[in-house]
């Protein structure tokens, strides 16, 4: 026996009948946001530094996606830093690093990276990651943006989403 699941409507879709009723351009280019509205909410340094070699410990060796750590750690340091691209690449290693923190090193909860926390942090990073990601790629390409697609796309691979994986992978 089949079970049919119906679903009430709680919205009118239909269009207001008013006069004062102005329908919206599509091609108003304020309907894309600019990356520089992006509101990034990195870590502080301490955990950045902990997801950073959790990246280089467990990831890097296999999928040497960024240069040297101490590249990125004078990049990091430096005004460059600051900049959206950097930004959305370092949080896409904390996105993708935060979900290994927990099994790669099940004693991180101390140093602030890991447990339960960890992994809503990372959930959240990724979120914002991906959103910046999707603004800057209409605006230009560039390899920083090639690497945070491809950590992003190896963290939806690792948690089972192959398709989706592919999906970034295929927008740049």
């Amino acid at each position: 026996m089949i079970a049919h699941i119906g679903y009430r409507r709680t919205v009118d879709l239909a269009l207001p009948e008013t006069e004062n009723h102005l329908p919206i351009s599509i091609n108003q280019r304020n309907l894309i946001p600019s990356a520089s509205a992006n509101q990034f909410d990195l870590p502080p340094v301490h955990i950045l530094s902990g997801l950073l070699d959790v990246y280089y410990q467990h990831v890097h060796p296999s999928y040497p996606v960024l240069p040297c750590r101490t590249s990125v750690d004078a990049v990091i340091m430096s005004p460059s830093g600051k900049s959206d691209i950097w930004s959305t690449l370092m949080l896409s290693v904390c996105a993708y690093s935060g979900r290994l923190s927990v099994s790669a090193n099940p004693t991180s909860i101390s140093s602030g990276v890991g447990g339960l926390a960890g992994m809503i942090a990372a959930d959240l990073w990724y979120e914002q990651a991906r959103t910046s990601l999707s603004v800057l790629l209409k605006k230009e390409s560039s390899l920083e943006l090639m690497q945070a697609t491809l950590l992003l796309a190896l963290r939806d691979y690792g948690k089972g989403s192959e398709s989706q994986a592919w999906v970034l992978v295929g927008k740049f």
